[in-house]
C-alpha cells in the first residue's frame, strides 16, 4: 500500500486548479515520491507545471517509484531551474531519458535506478546532460558499451561526474579487494579499453 505521500500531488494539482491565490514560485523541493509503485500513471497531474510557470523555481524534483510514461517529462521542461531529478523505478525508457536533453544547462544530480527498460542506447543522452555531477545507473541495462560511452564523454568533466555504478565494478575499479572470480568476471565482461578509462575517471574522482 502506497504511504501517506500518495496524494500530495493531487493536492497539487487542486491547489494550482483552484480559484485561490497560491504562490507557488517560492517552491524549490518538491518531494512527490510514494513508500511502492503507484497503480496507475500520474500522467494528468503532472501537467500541473504547465500551469503558468507557477513552479519555476522548483529545483529539487523526486518522483520515485511514481508510474510515468516517457512522454510525462516533456512537462518537466517548464522547470528551467531544475537542478536535481530522482526518477527512480518508474518505468522510463531511453525515449525519457532523450526529453531530458534541454534541461542540460541546469541538471546537476540525476537518478534513473531501477529502470530495466533504460539500456546502452540512452548513454548518447545522458552524455549530452553536460553539467551533471551526479548520476545513478543501478538497476538499468546500461551495459558495457553504453558505460564506456559514458566514460568517454565524462572522463575530463568539471567538476567530475560521480558515477554510481554496480557494487562489484566499482569495487574493481577502485582496486578494493576482489577473488580471482571477480576479476576474470570483470576483464573478460569489460575489456582493457574500459577498464583503463573507468580506472582512470574513478581514480580522479578519489584524489580530489
Amino acid at each position: 500500500m502506497a504511504g501517506p505521500r500518495r496524494d500530495i500531488l493531487q493536492a497539487l494539482q487542486d491547489t494550482t486548479n483552484s480559484n485561490k491565490q497560491y504562490d507557488n514560485s517560492i517552491i524549490t523541493y518538491l518531494d512527490l515520491s510514494l513508500d511502492s509503485p503507484a497503480p496507475v500513471s500520474c500522467s494528468s497531474q503532472l501537467e500541473l507545471f504547465q500551469k503558468d510557470n507557477k513552479f519555476a523555481s522548483v529545483k529539487t524534483l523526486i518522483l520515485a517509484r511514481r508510474l510515468l510514461t516517457d512522454d510525462d517529462l516533456l512537462h518537466l521542461m517548464q522547470l528551467p531551474a531544475l537542478r536535481t531529478l530522482s526518477l527512480n523505478f518508474t518505468g522510463i525508457s531511453n525515449l525519457g531519458i532523450a526529453y531530458l536533453v534541454p534541461l542540460r544547462k541546469t541538471l546537476r544530480q540525476l537518478s534513473i535506478a531501477g529502470n530495466p527498460r533504460i539500456n546502452d542506447s540512452a548513454a548518447h543522452s545522458l552524455s549530452l546532460l553536460s553539467s551533471l555531477s551526479f548520476l545513478t545507473i543501478l538497476g538499468t541495462n546500461i551495459g558495457k558499451d553504453g558505460l564506456l560511452h559514458l566514460a568517454r564523454a565524462f572522463t575530463k568533466a568539471e567538476p567530475p561526474l560521480e558515477l554510481e555504478i554496480p557494487t562489484l565494478w566499482q569495487r574493481y575499479y577502485l582496486d578494493e579487494t576482489v577473488n580471482a572470480a571477480e576479476d576474470d568476471i570483470v576483464r573478460r565482461i569489460l575489456g582493457p579499453e574500459y577498464i583503463t578509462l573507468i580506472e582512470n575517471h574513478l581514480h580522479r574522482l578519489c584524489s580530489l
